[in-house]
Parts: C-alpha cells; structure tokens; sequence
C-alpha cells in the first residue's frame, strides 16, 4: 500500500511518486510472484527481498539484469516520495533491460556494458553500484579495488584497477612489490586490448587506467572480464 494513503503529513497522493510505488510494487510481485505485504517496504530485509526475488530470474544472458532490476525496485519504492524514482525512469530502464534481454549483441549503452562487464566478472561478482558516479565498484579486503564506468561522451567503458595498503602488509617491501606487479598489470590489460591511459605508483599504492570502446565491449562481454581477472589476480598477494 502507498504510504500517502496512510500517512498525512507531509505526503500527498496526487503526486507521481504514487504511481512510481504502485509500479515498483508491481515489478516485485512480477518477479517474486509474492503479494508485498503493507509496510514491507520499510523493513530493514526489503532490500534482500527484493534482491532474492530478482536473483531467481533466468532465461537471459545478460548478467546485471536481475540487479538493476532490483536496484529500479528499491528506488521506486523508498519511503520518502521525493527520494523515489519517477515513472519515466522506470519505464526507460525497464526498456533499456528488455532490449539488452531480447538483443544483447546490439547493447550501446555504455553504462549497462560496464556492469555487464562487472557482472560477468570472477573478481567483481560481488560488485556495488554506485549511483553517484553510474559505475559498479568492488573493494575486498585483499586492498585491490575496481572500478568499471561508462563514458557515453567518448562511448567508451573505463576502468580502474588500484591497489592500497590497508595496514595488513609489511610497507617496507610493499612499494617494491607494487613497481615489479606494475608492468604485468598494464601488460595483462594491453594483451586483452584495453587502451591503457595512465599508471600511477605511491608510497604503498599502485592505479591502472584503461578503456575500451563500446563496440570492443559489447563483441567481447566474455573475454574483458576475464582480462579484468587476470590484471587484478597479478596485485594479490
């Protein structure tokens, strides 16, 4: 049930943002095939329930969907209706999915190739999306951080693959280890035909960036993420 059905103060139901609710409840019982229960949006699990009902949707290759599935519910769905998504942004991602779904070979969005990238991954599987700078970003404990991100301007997807010390290694020999794994990195990377653009080296920190055209992304969405792998395998230590 829309909370401005329930609650009076600073809510009013002849707002968009109701109907933004009422679709994003709707996308939820599509998927889960479950009725959501009133309030159930407040609870501090709907966030798993959501990702646990999108997380059973099969019969696609394209990896990212169930997520940005789930990510277009949770956002039409917050409790405050000025934080919620609005009906065109839903009906343009759900467009966006349905094309990827139905068509993934002719995908030019540079944003969803750069998920697609991070979600077919090894190192990125369990990726974060960050709304802020449109970009799936993953930083284990291991100190290797990656960032993948979409540049429609140049359509391009970057990447970033960086390394910092997070205090568990000896830093008397970190910087030598970092110089030596460098040049594997950019090497790996280049071997994959990533454009390396820049190499960064610090006290105890290690950055390579790179990018691809879309159109490479979207004819290798198997082999980049496997490169991915490999660059980020060679900063484990």
């Amino acid at each position: 049930m829309e909370p401005g059905s329930t609650y009076i103060r600073n809510v009013t139901t002849r707002s968009g943002a109701v109907d933004s609710f009422g679709l994003g409840m709707t996308l939820f019982y599509l998927c889960s095939g479950k009725d959501p229960y009133p309030g159930q949006h407040t609870g501090v699990q709907w966030r798993g329930d959501v990702h646990q009902a999108t997380s059973a949707i099969t019969g696609t290759t394209w990896q990212s969907l169930p997520r940005r599935y789930a990510r277009c519910v949770v956002g039409a769905t917050a409790e405050g209706q000025l934080a919620r998504i609005d009906v065109p942004a839903i009906h343009d991602e759900m467009s966006r999915l349905r094309a990827a779904h139905l068509d993934p070979e002719q995908v030019t969005d540079t944003e969803l190739l750069a998920e697609g990238i991070a979600a077919r991954s090894e190192a990125m599987r369990n990726y974060e999306w960050d709304a802020d700078t449109s970009s799936a970003f993953y930083a284990p404990p291991t100190g290797v951080v990656y960032q993948l991100q979409g540049d429609e301007s140049k359509a391009r997807i970057l990447l970033d693959i960086s390394f910092t010390s997070r205090g568990q290694h000896d830093r008397s020999n970190l910087t030598k280890y970092l110089n030596s794994k460098g040049p594997g990195v950019v090497g790996a990377l280049r071997k994959g035909k990533w454009h390396v653009t820049d190499e960064q080296h610090g006290q105890g920190q290690l950055k390579v960036s790179a990018w691809i055209d879309a159109d490479q992304a979207r004819q290798g969405l198997d082999r980049f993420p496997r490169t991915v792998d490999v660059a980020g395998d060679l900063l484990r230590f």
